[in-house]
């Protein structure tokens, strides 16, 4: 009897067990649980790899993590050893030439900038970025506080200059007064109009070279000069400056007024040339301005003007731009530079009560008026190309009204540029298929050939010049365009592989897969199907399949 109770009560204890269990777990899916609401707070925290860069010796990786809103962070990674290094609120990183060090920027904290502008502070009060310079060797950072800018060569390491506010009043000695005993100071403050310090470094051995009240400054690629503006000190006059590096010698290549603005510092390839854009007028009121052209070469004492409103070679009233950079060929025997016609100038004589403010919309327009608004702003600052040859200082007008976009060809050493103008399509409201005519500008005398009329597609030139080339819409095919030749030829003809998405269902022409790019010479192009590369002969269209990507279903 008393064997079969327990046997009883054996075969009852699972059972009991299995069903505290199984209530236990009942009351664990009652309970409730808090989800979280997706809201600015959660995504503003997902977080972007917004910058990166690999040094050009492949053993260092710079790379910044930042949220939508916050503090982000830039990170130094050693890809030969995995370490990494971060650093909060750096942006704008470059790697120097040499490999050896990483310059950035340091935003100051959001919440200091929150509460400054809560605090309704002026500009100049605001927070400021530092600079810091990582060095990738002693795995160390060196930091500068009040930073605006810097700059470092492109193709040379060693150096870097950055613009910086000192907080400090420059004082000026003027002639003493004869009634006083004191000598009198003009205080003369960093600012937009005066200028700020420059320092010049030099990152091998760490010894700066300063500059006082500088506005625009550049170093030249090869990391040989710097050229800077500046509005006068007690030890240098206004003007422009260049200093050669390994000597440290300053030439005053121009020297004027403090009121003068110097703009658009370039050098050329090899630093031997330099061009800059000056406006001469003192009276910083004028409404119109009539920027000038200055050309140095070293070692030239002094820059020269080289183009101003006066040339005749210019469209009717038209001006030199301020806006657009003067830009060198590569091989240093062209300058181009921008004019445009003269800006619309506001009536000030009137009261804003009595200017008319209505929109005319007009079915000829070539651009909507909403179009009309947004563009602006980028319309006020259109130019045009001209080029001087610096041989013969011969300057000839590229583009103008007609035919507004041009393209550099070969770095600027072709004896030709290609124009583009949508003028006779922009008006075309009800087609959203952009239509061009492409033309062929002589650079000696400005005169222009018609290549092809109402291209549908993206224009391109070879990277030599040879071609020209764009990948038609309603053909779905790449064509050519053999300068040597005078022919267009097509390139694809889809009868053998497609060339553009073969899967595209949205009513309009389909995109191209895309083109990998040029061999060198010109000699070949690559271009992409679905699954493949293509080796095409732009000569004669001839095409060789590079890879294996297509099934063999197809």
């Amino acid at each position: 009897m008393n064997k079969l109770l327990l046997l009883l009560l054996f075969c009852c204890l699972p059972i009991v067990v299995f069903s505290q269990k199984k209530k236990a777990v009942k009351q664990a899916i009652v309970v409730p649980t808090i989800k979280k609401s997706l809201t600015h707070d959660v995504y503003d925290f997902w977080k972007d790899i917004t910058e990166r860069a690999i040094s050009n010796d492949g053993t260092q990786f710079v790379y910044s993590v930042n949220p939508q809103e916050g503090d982000g962070k830039l990170y130094f990674k050693n890809l030969i050893t995995n370490a990494s290094v971060t650093t909060d609120r750096g942006y704008e990183a470059r790697i120097t030439h040499d490999s050896k060090n990483a310059i950035f920027k340091i935003k100051p904290m959001l919440t200091v900038v929150k509460d400054a502008k809560r605090a309704k502070k002026k500009k100049e009060d605001m927070p400021k970025d530092s600079l810091g310079i990582f060095d990738f060797g002693a795995i160390k950072t060196t930091k500068f506080a009040n930073i605006i800018s810097y700059k470092i060569p492109e193709k040379a390491g060693g150096w870097l200059a950055y613009l910086e506010e000192s907080n400090k009043e420059k004082g000026i000695k003027t002639k003493a007064d004869s009634s006083q005993s004191k000598v009198k100071k003009t205080i003369k403050k960093e600012n937009e109009d005066n200028g700020y310090r420059l320092v010049l470094r030099n990152l091998g051995s760490g010894l700066d070279t300063k500059y006082v009240f500088v506005k625009e400054y550049e170093l030249s690629k090869n990391g040989q000069y710097l050229c800077f503006t500046t509005s006068g000190s007690d030890s240098l006059r206004a003007g422009v400056y260049v200093v050669a590096l390994s000597s440290q010698k300053l030439t005053a290549i121009y020297t004027g007024h403090a009121k003068h603005k110097f703009k658009k510092l370039t050098f050329d390839e090899s630093g031997e040339q330099l061009a800059f854009v000056a406006d001469l007028d003192t009276n910083s009121k004028t409404q119109s301005r009539y920027p000038k052209l200055f050309y140095w070469k070293n070692p030239e004492p002094k820059a020269v003007r080289l183009a101003d409103e006066a040339n005749s070679v210019f469209p009717k009233n038209w001006i030199l731009s301020q806006e657009t950079a003067p830009k060198f060929s590569k091989d240093g025997q062209k300058l181009f530079f921008g004019t445009n016609p003269p800006p619309i100038i506001a009536d000030t004589t009137l009261l804003p009560d009595e200017i008319v403010n209505v929109e005319v919309w007009n079915g000829n327009d070539p651009k909507l008026q909403t179009q009309q608004k947004v563009l602006l702003e980028a319309s006020k600052k259109k130019s045009y190309w001209a080029v001087v040859n610096l041989l013969d200082q011969k300057i000839v007008q590229l583009s103008d009204l007609s035919v507004p976009d041009v393209e550099l060809v070969n770095e600027g050493k072709a004896d030709f540029v290609v124009g583009r103008s949508d003028i006779k399509y922009s008006n075309q409201h009800w087609d959203w298929n952009a239509k061009q005519d492409v033309y062929l500008i002589n650079v000696a005398d400005g005169s222009k050939k018609l290549l092809k009329e109402k291209v549908e597609g993206s224009v391109a030139v070879s990277p030599e010049g040879k071609y020209v080339y764009w990948f038609s819409d309603p053909d779905t095919s790449w064509f050519c365009y053999q300068v040597a030749t005078d022919k267009i030829l097509k390139l694809t003809n889809n009868q053998t592989v497609k060339f553009a998405d073969e899967e595209d269902d949205h009513p309009d022409f389909p995109n191209t897969y895309g083109l990998a790019g040029w061999t060198k010479n010109d000699q070949y192009v690559w271009i992409y199907d679905r699954y493949d590369i293509w080796q095409i002969d732009p000569a004669n269209a001839t095409a060789t399949k590079l890879t294996n990507g297509r099934p063999k279903s197809y």
